[in-house]
């Protein structure tokens, strides 16, 4: 995900222990509207890390006022965080040099609050992907491979708030077997073309001794199916070990009851993920 330049990106992320997503919906909805986040990331957690259930991220952004310098505006995107959770702002680091993709991060022990675990507080500059590449667990937590078939859905909603973007693609996320959703809004509420960009990511197991290109056809026109998008349109990119299979679709519609912009696959890595 990526934000204007010229805003400074607040990145607060947080585990729940559930298996269900509706409950880990149930937590995160609250704070979207608290904090006026423009962007969320839910992800089901690698069954072989540490944490357990959902991890979440909230994002909401500020923009550098005349005079402040970047160090400044970051502490103050961070202000909401701090005064919530009662959290010391002595304890803000500044990492590198802010006018240079420096970051600032808040150190606290990892925070119980109600129904989560807040464990990151974040601050950087816009124009840059706020995250590293997404590990894709499978939907129903059995261990990945190295082989598994990642597929990455691309929306684009013509609402900009993101709990009714959230509401929007559930239907989807339950028939793909989503096990990250990745919702963005791309305009503020009132502007003319408002919008939500949603990614969902689900991983597949591949079949014994099949090779990377059937697996991907096999798993795209599968999911074209779901999408209604046209298996016909596949395409193979990219040569040797990274091949991304595509199924652009061309008659996109807004007003879709799905308006599924794209399906991408790839083995292993998220799809739009570059080394």
């Amino acid at each position: 995900m990526k934000f204007p330049e010229t805003d400074i990106v607040t990145d607060i992320r947080f585990a729940v222990e559930t298996t269900e997503l509706a409950t880990a919906l149930g937590v995160c909805r609250p704070l979207l509207d608290e904090f006026g986040a423009v962007a969320v990331e839910i992800e089901r957690a690698n069954p072989e890390s540490p944490r357990t259930g959902f991890l979440a991220s909230l994002f909401f952004t500020c923009s550098v006022a005349e005079g402040e310098t970047i160090e400044q505006a970051m502490r103050r995107a961070v202000r909401p965080a701090i005064v919530k959770y009662r959290l010391n702002d002595e304890n803000l680091e500044i990492h590198g040099d802010p006018d240079r993709r420096g970051f600032a991060s808040l150190r606290f022990q990892k925070l119980k609050v109600d129904d989560y675990v807040l464990f990151r507080v974040v601050a950087e500059r816009g124009g840059q992907e706020t995250r590293a590449p997404t590990s894709v667990a499978r939907a129903d937590s059995t261990p990945r491979e190295e082989t598994d078939i990642i597929a990455r859905v691309h929306l684009r909603l013509p609402v900009a708030d993101l709990n009714t973007a959230l509401d929007r693609c559930l239907p989807l996320v339950a028939s793909i077997g989503a096990s990250v959703i990745q919702v963005v809004s791309s305009r503020p509420a009132g502007l003319p073309e408002e919008f939500c960009e949603v990614a969902l990511l689900s991983a597949t197991p591949a079949i014994d001794g099949e090779a990377a290109e059937p697996g991907l056809r096999r798993v795209a026109t599968k999911l074209a199916g779901q999408l209604g998008l046209d298996p016909d349109a596949f395409e193979i990119r990219g040569t040797g070990d990274v091949l991304i299979g595509a199924i652009e679709n061309a008659t996109w519609n807004s007003g879709a009851e799905q308006p599924v912009e794209a399906l991408y696959v790839r083995v292993d890595d998220d799809p739009l993920y570059q080394d």
